[in-house]
């Protein structure tokens, strides 16, 4: 469970015994406030603004790991031009090798990396 307030997140291991009882795991702090959260295989993906993350769910200190790699040449209209794209969901389609970054208009494939991993892309009309 997650519970927040803009940029600051709880993360929260659920038990259920003879009782149900929460344990707080960590605590995760953004750049930004979010848009989307996205459960994924021990990490949760947050999407803020025209950006997507995954943070660890994990105990301890683990580095953010950013799903649109900046310096792709292909994912440059994501980079450039963000006021026009806002997140909507992140999909993991192969645990840590493979999501879905759907945006208003668009859907990107791109690997663990933040890289490209398809060359074609899912387009939607925007609401």
């Amino acid at each position: 469970a997650v519970a927040y307030k803009r940029t600051k997140f709880a993360v929260y291991e659920i038990s259920v015994d003879s009782r149900i009882k929460a344990t707080k795991i960590k605590d995760i702090t953004t750049p930004s406030p979010i848009n989307t959260l996205t459960g994924c295989d021990g990490h949760i993906a947050m999407g803020s603004s025209n950006d997507f993350t995954l943070y660890s769910v994990t105990e301890g200190e683990t580095a953010p790991i950013a799903l649109i790699d900046r310096e792709d040449p292909s994912l440059s209209f994501v980079v450039v031009n963000p006021a026009s794209l806002s997140c909507v969901a992140c999909v993991e389609l192969e645990a840590g090798l493979e999501y879905l970054l759907c945006f208003n208009m668009v859907g990107i494939f791109v690997g663990g990396d933040g890289c490209r991993s398809r060359a074609y892309d899912i387009n939607w009309p925007s609401t």
